[in-house]
């Protein structure tokens, strides 16, 4: 998914009329539904993040993820999503 996502934006900024090819327009919706946008430079996007030697971390990877979307009618959407080996299966489990 990353490098199909990497190989769009290679081709994006091919065709770009814009000066400043390594920025992109993220827009994301706010817990009111609200968006919320920034523009985000790439210019370091494949570098590694400096951090302190005594920081440790761990890697979390989601093998099961749920969405539910809520529509006037009622009539909601619930959407499961799960990565069996290297891919991703989404069965609708509502309505």
């Amino acid at each position: 998914m990353v490098s199909k996502l990497n190989a769009i934006w290679q081709a994006a900024l091919k065709r770009s009329p814009l000066k400043q090819k390594s920025a992109v327009f993220v827009s994301t919706v706010d817990t009111d539904g609200y968006p919320q946008s920034r523009f985000v430079d790439l210019k370091r996007a494949n570098t590694a993040i400096a951090r302190p030697e005594n920081w440790g971390g761990y890697v979390i990877e989601p093998l099961l993820i749920e969405f539910l979307t809520f529509n006037e009618n009622r009539v909601h959407l619930r959407e499961q999503h799960c990565k069996k080996g290297d891919k991703w299966h989404s069965p609708l489990l509502q309505p």
